[in-house]
């Protein structure tokens, strides 16, 4: 009985699961699975086409099936990306083949956990080791092949100056650099190396763009040589060989020479073709053994392209101890020296390069749809623009609140050595990380974390916000103004301190009146809330609101927007543009200057624990530019009987706080303001942080980050067949028993 239970719960397993998997996976075969002998190959991501290890993956293929035509059936799959592996590997063991080709070092993690589940399938893992009984491991020794290739750039460089460009820094790449080094070093011991790797963490072997600008770095400061190990990053650097003169990049994996003729030096060979071959070989030879491999010179794993388009150097003389022969015939020696052991490479290179890596956790919503976000990728960008090639970079843009713990620890257990996390939301979360991770080095814009490993940078609001607040008191007729924030605590309240300042700065008898959002729930997403306060404001006579509620500002503009002669203020960024001409201007939270200052300070090795303050000095705040109330900028004001364009007025004050003439302090003088509770309506309704903002308003969507929305993985089968197959398996094992 226990037998047929399993059977029927099995049934129901393969029945419920199948269709899901089937839609996740896109396959290439040479025809249905028969008794011949069946291979499987799962690339690397970046699939086909990439001129290089998964292209010389599939010519082994191709050579094995035409060798022994109509012996074995084939699939291959190109994986989009690395989260695929596991599911591909344990979908395709399911299905028995007779072989799994796990091509690209990458696959190693999940193929050691897919093996121990299948220990009846044999796997061959190209490019990295799993000490599993089923599984073969075949490597190369990059070090030689690459040593041949440093040796014939040191022969050639005319600056002493070669570059090297991985695309990421790991014992693996590092098997390249380490060897190049060897290679330059033996001919040329005055040879400067520089090293750098890819940028983009998030596509390390997949950016050409990448490979260009970096490249474009290196042969400017005069490296007329660059190697490069970073698979279609790669691209960038042969590319970029052609706009400058007497350079040449060295090309990997397969002979690239032909990529860019006469201006790829030579390539390095990693004869992965051969190793497939071997594999599939081995399968229908019945010789295929698990265990370790590893190809080298000897083994002709690894080799130097033959120079086809740059023969006239390949044949060039070089003299080196006092012996003359050409540059193909030191070649000949070195690897014949390696060969027989005379020379032993080292798979690591004499020096641990260092590549400092940066990632940064933006605020939920993405860069894409909030401001902030948006504003502080610009810093990010413009950072990585200046000192791109210097840093390794990574960001990541979680959707919801909760994700943030998630992305904080994933960052923190990669090891990178800074991890910047942007806004306050982060605050709760990265309390209690920094604890765990204490040698780990963070960034919290916009909040204070007083740890030993963190380094907190908030904002001067009052300077900006004085800006703004003279600005209203210049320009307001009715001598009534009004501020709205989003709730009664010490930060918003930095923001009424500077504007009841910078208003009292230009006239004494003006009366600021003060109201919060109405619905405590949502202080900083209720546009109803915003409308319905600015609303009652401006029917009072307030006729300038300034707006430090988030999102609920944009109902405070949007009832300004339907008023002749009345405006609001923005903040944080130039919202000027929101209600063209009824926002009479903005305060500006630069949070690109934070991005891009802690960054900067940190690869000149200024970082440092504590809290730092961005006010007017250190270009954190200021006022936007008023582009569409200029009239008003420009318009002429007196104060003292001193007349000047309010701008002129404007300009001064930003230089005396700047010089400490003028001091504004973050803390209101409540004996001087007004305070305001607006009359709710019995018919409003509050606009959740699920809401997002159209019409006019379009711009922002609102979000706290907690949404989400469920899915289901079997969406082409209607949801009762899997019950009713349920419920039939029940009643024929009834009647059985009967």
């Amino acid at each position: 009985m226990k037998k047929k239970k399993k059977k029927y719960i099995g049934c129901i397993f393969v029945f419920l699961i199948f269709p899901a998997l089937s839609n996740m996976l896109t396959f290439q075969t040479s025809g249905k699975i028969n008794d011949n002998t069946s291979i499987a190959i799962i690339f690397a991501t970046g699939g086909l086409g990439d001129k290089g290890f998964n292209d010389a993956a599939y010519q082994g293929l191709v050579q094995a099936n035409t060798t022994y035509t109509g012996q074995f059936n084939f699939t291959y799959i190109e994986p989009s990306t690395n989260d695929e592996f596991a599911a591909i590997q344990q979908t395709l063991a399911s299905e028995g083949y007779d072989l799994i080709i796990c091509v690209g070092f990458i696959q190693a993690n999940s193929l050691d956990q897919t093996a121990l589940m299948y220990p009846d399938q044999r796997f061959t893992l190209i490019d990295s080791v799993v000490n599993r009984p089923n599984v073969s491991s075949i490597t190369f020794k990059e070090q030689e092949g690459s040593f041949l290739v440093g040796a014939m750039a040191a022969m050639i460089t005319q600056t002493n100056k070669i570059g090297f460009f991985g695309g990421m820094n790991l014992p693996l790449i590092n098997k390249f650099l380490a060897g190049y080094e060897q290679g330059a070093m033996l001919m040329n011991s005055g040879t400067d190396l520089t090293v750098t790797f890819t940028p983009n963490a998030s596509n390390p072997f997949g950016d050409a763009s990448s490979g260009r600008r970096v490249s474009e770095r290196l042969y400017s400061e005069g490296n007329d040589i660059v190697y490069t190990a970073a698979g279609v990053s790669g691209h960038g650097v042969i590319q970029t060989a052609s706009d400058f003169s007497d350079v040449y990049a060295i090309g990997v994996d397969q002979d690239q020479d032909y990529l860019n003729p006469g201006k790829v030096l030579c390539s390095m060979i990693k004869k992965v073709d051969s190793a497939v071959f071997d594999a599939i070989e081995g399968i229908i030879q019945g010789t295929w053994i698990s265990g370790h491999t590893e190809l080298g010179l000897a083994e002709d794993g690894v080799d130097i392209s033959p120079m086809t388009y740059t023969n006239d150097l390949k044949t060039g003389y070089f003299s080196y101890k006092g012996i003359n022969q050409t540059r193909w015939e030191w070649i000949a020696d070195i690897k014949q020296n390696i060969t027989d052991g005379t020379i032993i490479v080292s798979d690591t290179p004499s020096f641990t390069p260092y590549f400092p890596s940066v990632a940064m956790i933006f605020a939920p919503g993405g860069i894409n749809t909030d401001p902030l976000n948006s504003i502080g990728y610009n810093g990010l960008e413009e950072v990585i623009n200046n000192y791109y090639g210097s840093f390794l970079y990574k960001y990541v843009e979680p959707a919801t609140t909760a994700e943030i713990q998630m992305y904080q620890q994933n960052l923190a257990a990669e090891g990178h050595d800074l991890i910047i996390c942007y806004g306050f939301l982060q605050t709760a979360y990265l309390d209690v990380l920094s604890n765990l991770y204490p040698s780990q080095r963070f960034i919290l814009i916009d909040d204070v974390l007083i740890k030993p490993n963190v380094a907190s940078f908030t904002f001067k609001e009052q300077e900006g916000s004085f800006l703004v607040g003279a600005m209203a008191a210049m320009t307001t007729q009715s001598n009534k103004v009004g501020f709205l924030g989003g709730m009664d605590i010490y930060l918003t309240n930095k923001f009424l301190a500077g504007y009841q300042q910078g208003i009292k700065y230009i006239r004494d008898d003006i009366t600021t009146t003060v109201a919060y959002s109405p619905d405590p729930a949502y202080p900083w997403t209720d546009i109803p809330g915003g409308k319905l306060v600015g609303s009652q404001l401006y029917d009072q006579g307030h006729d300038i609101v300034y707006a430090a509620a988030g999102v609920t500002g944009l109902g405070v503009m949007e009832a300004a927007s339907e008023r002749t002669g009345f405006y609001a203020v923005g903040v944080d960024y130039d919202q000027d543009d929101l209600f063209p001409g009824k926002i009479l201007c903005s305060m500006l939270k630069k949070f690109d200057t934070a991005v891009y200052k802690v960054i900067e300070d940190f690869l000149h090795g200024l970082w440092s624990a504590g809290n730092f303050e961005l006010g007017l000095a250190e270009d954190g705040v200021d006022i936007s530019p008023m582009m569409y109330t200029a009239a008003i900028r420009d318009g002429l004001f007196t104060v003292d009987s001193v007349t000047k364009t309010r701008w002129d007025f404007i300009s001064d004050i930003k230089q005396m706080i700047i010089a400490g003439i003028l001091s504004v302090t973050d803390t209101p003088d409540w004996s001087s303001l007004s305070m305001f509770v607006p009359t709710l309506s019995t018919t409003t309704t509050t606009v959740a942080s699920e809401t997002t903002v159209t019409t006019t308003t379009s711009k922002i969507k609102p979000t706290t980050g907690d949404e989400t929305t469920p899915t289901s993985t079997i969406t082409s089968w209607p949801s009762f067949i899997p019950l009713f197959v349920l419920s039939f398996l029940i009643i024929i094992r009834k009647r059985r028993r009967r």
